[in-house]
């Protein structure tokens, strides 16, 4: 029986393991070659310059939002919902992009990728304001508490918008939704 419990949880482990889930193969390594050869060392520095602006600007657009004392109370500290509703919604939408990126080709749109943004986003703050409502304001440890309400909602929204019939009818796509869940629950557990 013990043996049969620790094979399991060895499986589970290696299953879940971010690392196996990429897809190696000798065309992807020479197409990266190829790519190496032929970019040029301007183009990788602009590159690598540009590529964290957008988030910069967005981080300091919400920095931007004054916030209030947090001991007038949860109600009177709206600017916090309005500001982490706009980071949540970008955050989720980039998470979108890089899911979208590596499952089937079409299955989500773009107006999906906001919807599913959005939707995480406008859920998120709710159960945020409802918790500091009900129990505590503010939230001790909210990142750490409320991180995987943020991952079960993302998950739920992307279903919603891919549609479980969609989902149902195609194995490819359920294995490629399953493993980036399972990577975005491994990063926000890493992140905690």
């Amino acid at each position: 029986r013990f043996a049969r419990v620790r094979r399991n949880l060895a499986a589970n482990w290696d299953d879940n393991k971010i690392s196996h889930r990429s897809e190696y193969s000798v065309e992807r390594l020479l197409a990266f070659r190829d790519y190496h050869r032929r970019t040029s060392t301007t183009r990788v520095i602009l590159v690598c310059a540009l590529t964290p602006l957008p988030a910069l600007l967005v981080a300091l657009a919400v920095d931007c939002i004054p916030l209030k004392s947090p001991s007038d109370g949860w109600r009177a500290y709206y600017t916090l919902w309005i500001r982490q509703l706009i980071a949540m919604f970008f955050e989720s939408h980039g998470v979108v992009l890089q899911v979208r990126a590596v499952i089937m080709t079409g299955t989500i749109s773009d107006v999906g990728a906001v919807t599913i943004a959005l939707g995480t986003a406008t859920c998120g703050v709710a159960v945020t304001v409802a918790v500091a409502a009900t129990w505590k304001f503010p939230i001790p440890f909210g990142y750490v508490l409320l991180l995987n309400v943020y991952v079960l909602l993302f998950s739920i929204c992307m279903i919603f918008v891919i549609g479980p019939r969609v989902l149902a009818s195609s194995l490819l796509l359920r294995q490629q939704i399953k493993a980036q869940l399972l990577i975005l629950a491994n990063q926000g557990i890493v992140a905690v």
